[in-house]
């Protein structure tokens, strides 16, 4: 199998050269024919431009593409990213239209932490073309609702739901992540038992595409609705509308980065303190703001 990997990178100096080295290891896999790298870098404030270029003269496999000030260019976050993908992607297909097309997160431990065995078969899924793309799950609960879509388990875009629904109130907020985003992130014990989980969108750091379905659908991530600074939609929704045969396939799990399932892995009784919090804080906004209103009001009516 031809594995081309694809990512972004930006202040990750900690995390990137492992991440680099881990997926270059794959390449010395009996099944993984061909491997590369292609990294996109842009205006990074630590080490990580200068550990890619290191890593890239030691071992031609890794091919970065960096950027300068692409904030100014491209301000809003998720069309930045968007651009970047489909800039590696051109830079794939400049040299290759078969194989298998991967993006990945390089930001955090995700690539570090894939494990060969399920990497494999979820690559046997795309390449025997029984699907166009597989992604992970993601242990203990699966984490990115942002880039989900599936008709019962999360039909819309949980961001812009819950920047629209956003209030005042403490625990009315609260409440709204819990409907939108925190009662989606369902434990991955539930997941294993399904079996592959058709979805019409899926991300969760990492995926794994047909490049040449990739190419014969002009797959895009860029949209002028990512330009919109509050349209909180995710660029790999963006892409995954061109494709068809998209799945979650549980018995390939990654670990969950921990600051998105935060809520998730409280136990109960600080579930309930935390709402708790929530309904005491407005409690206290609301005393302050009568008190506020009888001081105006008596001086008010002392004045005239």
């Amino acid at each position: 199998m031809k594995l081309f990997f694809s990512g972004c990178a930006r202040d990750c100096a900690e995390v990137v050269g492992a991440n680099l080295s881990a997926l270059l290891a794959l390449g010395d896999m009996p099944w993984c024919d061909e491997l590369r790298v292609y990294v996109a870098e842009n205006s990074s404030k630590d080490d990580t431009r200068k550990i890619l270029s290191q890593v890239a003269k030691v071992d031609s496999r890794v091919i970065p593409i960096l950027f300068d000030d692409l904030d100014e260019k491209i301000p809003v976050r998720e069309a930045r990213i968007a651009f970047c993908r489909d800039r590696l992607l051109d830079e794939i297909f400049k040299s290759e239209s078969d194989g298998l097309y991967i993006p990945i997160d390089l930001d955090s431990g995700i690539a570090s932490s894939l494990k060969a065995e399920p990497f494999m078969r979820a690559c046997e899924l795309v390449a025997s073309e029984k699907c166009t793309g597989v992604f992970p799950s993601s242990s203990p609960y699966y984490y990115d609702i942002h880039a989900l879509r599936e008709a019962d388990w999360c039909p819309g875009n949980c961001w812009k739901n819950v920047q629209d629904a956003m209030s005042r109130s403490a625990l009315w907020n609260l409440w709204i992540l819990i409907r939108y985003v925190y009662s989606r992130q369902k434990p991955q014990s539930r997941l294993q038992i399904k079996g592959l989980i058709p979805v019409d969108s899926a991300f969760g750091g990492a995926g794994i595409y047909s490049l040449s379905k990739v190419e014969e659908s002009a797959a895009r991530y860029s949209s002028p609705v990512l330009d919109l600074e509050d349209s909180k939609l995710c660029e790999h929704v963006v892409f995954n509308t061109f494709l068809a045969q998209l799945f979650i396939y549980p018995e390939w799990v990654i670990k969950a980065p921990p600051e998105h399932i935060e809520f998730c892995l409280l136990p109960i009784y600080l579930k309930v303190w935390r709402i708790a919090g929530a309904g005491l804080k407005d409690l206290k906004r609301l005393s302050l703001g009568a008190a506020r209103r009888a001081i105006s009001s008596i001086l008010h009516s002392e004045a005239s």
